[in-house]
């Protein structure tokens, strides 16, 4: 199983091809085995995409980094208080202080500049799914 998923990442293949994989050695007393493959894989992947941004992030001197999560109704209580948090990259540890929080988390970390300027927007999800577009500086909270 570790080699099918490291293999999947380094060739950079779609998450729903590596999940139909890994579903052939998940334990089939689960239920849904499908589901149980795919919790391990977007679990792994997210793992795997915090340790590379934190490898970018070393190589670009970056001295924070921010987290940011998904502006939608499925957010964690985990990560829509973490939104917008940000902390020095001495302490960014993947699964400790960077992501993932927890199975199935979607929050990323960018890196943080402490000024004053706002520019861009986030995009955020209504309760149809529809995507709209926030201030960027706008945290889950205040979205909320």
């Amino acid at each position: 199983m570790h080699q099918q998923l490291t293999r999947k990442c380094i060739l950079g293949k779609a998450p729903d091809e590596a999940i139909k994989e890994m579903t052939k050695f998940v334990d089939k007393r689960f239920d849904n085995a499908r589901v149980q493959a795919g919790r391990l894989v977007m679990t792994e992947q997210a793992y795997f995409h915090s340790v590379a941004q934190k490898d970018a992030f070393n190589d670009l001197d970056v001295e924070e980094y921010e987290i940011v999560a998904t502006l939608d109704s499925h957010t964690s209580t985990i990560c829509q208080d973490l939104d917008g948090t940000h902390r020095p990259m001495s302490e960014y540890e993947p699964g400790v202080t960077a992501p993932p929080f927890h199975v199935w988390c979607r929050s990323v970390t960018v890196p943080y500049f402490n000024d004053e300027f706002s520019y861009g927007e986030r995009a955020a999800r209504d309760e149809d799914g529809n995507t709209y577009y926030v201030p960027s500086d706008m945290t889950y909270p205040e979205w909320k």
